[in-house]
């Protein structure tokens, strides 16, 4: 999509802020979140056993933003200057591994 920053969601592209907040979904948890996030995924897997386990998903960001909402846990944010990407699906190898080839041609990148 060129040099800029987009939304590729449902139809036309959509340029966004480069200075927006986003979320990679890198989350370092304690114990006990990871204890609330499990109680949660028994309860997401016993609600779908006679569903497809291949159109379902288990959304994280969505059950942080549920505990929040609930006064269990509290967040707090912290921003990166540097430059992210992520891989989703399998199209996303091409571009992801293009990225991170030329990034560590001027970076000291692992």
């Amino acid at each position: 999509l060129g040099d800029g920053i987009y939304s590729t969601g449902e139809g036309e592209p959509i340029p966004l802020n480069p200075e927006a907040i986003v979320s990679m979904n890198f989350w370092a948890l304690t114990p006990r979140v990871v204890s609330e996030c499990l109680r949660e995924f028994c309860d997401f897997i016993a609600e779908i056993e006679e569903k497809s386990y291949n159109v379902c998903e288990f959304c994280l960001p969505n059950v942080i933003f549920q505990l929040i909402n609930q006064g269990k846990i509290r967040v707090r944010l912290i921003q990166s200057p540097d430059l992210w990407r992520g891989m989703t699906y399998r199209e996303d190898k091409e571009a992801l591994s293009h990225f991170l080839n030329t990034l560590s041609k001027v970076d000291p990148y692992p």
